[in-house]
């Protein structure tokens, strides 16, 4: 078998319904399209993994305008934005001023949940194949990167809107019945989450051979489960979780932080999960899009947009010495020489925040598409997840602390101040800060803020933004519930 995402590229023309979210009718079953073997069937399995990366440019973790890790920061007190000068789509979200009319975010994401239908389907689909050849072992290995996939888009989308309309398989079959699907209740959302998780943890190999590197493993299915259970504050099966993962013994702590992120260290040990980038199957395009025209760069070939920024407000809660900061630059030389800096910058290069230069240079890259794979799920999360779920269950015990110390030392900071763990309230907030600060740009700050409760009391801190408690979740698009005739109702905040 060919590397996963290699194949991509072919197996979205030959299943056209990975990317056309409004149109197609998510595979009809028909006798033409019964599959046969276990070929047919890794066929639909990797046209899946189209809908976690790129689709062009509206991939899950493709960093643009409809990428998770961006928009999930941007609606913060972290990341920023250069284009549309403060009033455009990106604007809107770090302001938010989204409402159930505006384009971009909402609009594309929202379309996921038909995706769950086809994964249903496919489901369905490779659970019919009789041929003999196809082991079971292999059989349900697929169905369960199917069921990881989808309990990933059902996830995503719970903690953007709530909940979201679900089709039975009877219904998927019968697609010439015309119904009109309202939001499924809370417990059915959670339910297939969950199930599919637990089912995708027991069928899953821990890894797979180099040739397969990109497909769901068993840590990252774990890694989808603990997400789910801190969401929840469901603190002891996080618990329990967390030291599952550890105890697979495959992942670790890369000695220096900006080693994670480059290309000599592609899918190392800290890694649970990452998306192949290559400028055949989508590229990696943080630094292009990143980048002032006029930053030095050793390779001259790579493109420099002049787009991504932290905040300064998010750049001052750093502490003296942190390791972290040598990947964000709150000045520099330019290619002619002048220094460009907070103080010194006609241009407005910096009006919103330092520049987060999170991943490395790709010294072969030309232009904007670079092949150092896009960090999704990483270790130290597990260590600081398990951390908070300790404290949330029992309190800020010498385990638990030890294990935040941890991420601390390995950016070259002290052991935490005996008031930081005096109590599960301060122990809680010492954690957060570090989750934001380790995990910056990685797409965690907005579920970790609404889990501790602080999402709505940081956004107020900023001039122009309009915060709301009835708006902890993203609009439905109004054209949704129009086309639904008033079937699915809008989220409160937003009438």
């Amino acid at each position: 078998m060919k590397n996963i995402f290699s194949k991509i590229i072919l197996m979205t023309l030959l299943f056209s319904s990975c990317t056309q979210l409004e149109l197609e009718n998510y595979d009809i079953i028909t006798p033409s399209k019964f599959l046969k073997n276990a070929s047919d069937a890794e066929a639909i399995v990797t046209s899946c993994y189209n809908d976690i990366m790129y689709n062009g440019d509206g991939g899950w973790y493709s960093f643009s305008a409809w990428s998770f890790p961006l928009i999930f920061d941007m609606s913060t007190d972290v990341f920023r934005c250069n284009w549309g000068d403060g009033s455009g789509a990106w604007s809107t979200q770090f302001k938010q001023s989204y409402t159930p009319t505006n384009g971009g975010f909402t609009h594309g994401i929202w379309g996921q949940y038909r995706n769950i239908s086809r994964h249903t389907l496919n489901i369905d689909r490779i659970q019919s194949i009789n041929d003999v050849g196809f082991k079971d072992e292999l059989k349900n290995r697929y169905i369960s990167e199917i069921k990881a996939i989808r309990a990933w888009t059902a996830y995503l989308l719970y903690t953007s809107f709530g909940t979201f309309p679900i089709a039975t398989l009877e219904q998927l079959k019968n697609p010439l019945d015309e119904v009109e699907l309202e939001r499924s209740s809370v417990e059915t959302v959670e339910s297939l989450i969950e199930n599919d998780l637990n089912d995708a943890i027991a069928n899953l190999p821990v890894d797979y051979s180099d040739a397969e590197y990109g497909r769901v493993t068993k840590g990252h299915a774990m890694m989808l489960l603990l997400k789910f259970y801190m969401f929840k504050k469901r603190w002891s099966e996080a618990e329990n979780v967390a030291r599952d993962i550890i105890a697979l013994g495959k992942y670790d702590l890369m000695a220096n932080y900006k080693d994670i992120f480059t290309k000599e260290n592609r899918r190392n040990k800290e890694l649970i999960y990452s998306i192949p980038a290559s400028e055949t199957t989508g590229g990696n395009y943080w630094v292009s899009w990143t980048l002032p025209y006029n930053f030095p760069t050793e390779n001259p070939t790579i493109d420099k947009w002049n787009g991504y920024r932290l905040s300064w407000e998010f750049y001052e809660t750093f502490e003296e010495g942190d390791e972290r900061l040598e990947t964000i630059f709150d000045e520099y030389v330019t290619t002619t020489g002048e220094t460009i800096s907070r103080e010194n910058d006609s241009d407005g290069i910096l009006r919103w925040g330092p520049i987060p230069l999170k991943y490395g240079e790709d010294p072969d890259v030309k232009g904007y598409k670079s092949s150092i794979d896009l960090v999704v799920f990483r270790y130290s999360d597990v260590l600081l997840s398990l951390a908070e779920a300790i404290n949330n269950t029992v309190g800020p015990t010498e385990e638990a602390i030890a294990l935040v110390d941890r991420i601390r030392a390995r950016v070259g900071l002290p052991k935490l101040l005996e008031e930081q763990t005096a109590d599960r309230g301060s122990f809680n907030n010492a954690i957060l800060h570090e989750r934001k600060h380790e995990l910056y740009c990685e797409g965690f700050s907005r579920e970790d803020l609404i889990r501790h409760g602080k999402l709505i009391e940081t956004l107020s801190q900023f001039p122009g933004s309009n915060p709301s408690l009835d708006k902890i979740l993203y609009p439905i698009p109004q054209s949704a519930i129009t086309r639904s005739k008033g079937i699915i109702k809008q989220n409160p905040g937003y009438n």
